[in-house]
């Protein structure tokens, strides 16, 4: 027999894992992200335009979400070093940061709209959008578009930058 209040703690527990269907609660969203594909475009251009380290560091992938949520799931994992996969992203997001604000920097720009024109990868709790372009207009007249992040990953509804694209790719297609 179970005494009297370890079924104080024993039965709301229970009742808790019955509520999920007998599965433990999905794991919580990504901190720091954008609602929706456009919005994660949108939010990364305005940085760019403004400076805004912070809002980029938000905006894309955290160490912590990198190696204990995305990183496991990755073909990858099997057999590269975690440390090194990150180490990798950091190296190249440095350059990236520094390419992109200085391209933006004291430009007036217009989000229009976003693109992936890749493939979406699909894993069991994340899916990857490929080959993403963010169209703007620039300097009140021009039409342009850059690859500021190649990646979109979307998890439960919050999309986050899987790295910024570390080559300069931004094009102004009509004045």
């Amino acid at each position: 027999m179970i005494p009297h209040r370890r079924l104080r703690v024993l039965l709301p527990a229970l009742a808790l894992l019955a509520a999920c269907g007998g599965e433990p609660p999905p794991p919580p969203a990504l901190a720091g992200g954008a609602t929706s594909l456009p919005a994660l475009g949108q939010l990364a251009l305005t940085a760019f335009a403004r400076g805004d380290t912070l809002t980029l560091h938000r905006l894309r992938l955290s160490e912590e979400e990198h190696n204990t949520k995305v990183w496991p799931e990755l073909p990858a994992a099997d057999g590269f070093p975690v440390d090194l996969a990150w180490q990798n992203i950091e190296t190249r997001n440095r350059r990236a940061l520094g390419r992109n604000l200085d391209w933006f920097r004291d430009r007036e720009v217009e989000f229009a709209d976003v693109r992936c024109d890749g493939e979406t990868r699909r894993f069991a709790r994340f899916s990857v959008r490929t080959d993403c372009w963010v169209r703007f207009r620039v300097d009140g007249d021009a039409q342009a578009e850059a690859q500021l992040f190649e990646e979109a990953l979307e998890w439960r509804g919050t999309w986050k930058v899987f790295r910024w694209a570390d080559e300069e790719r931004v094009k102004v297609l009509e004045r």
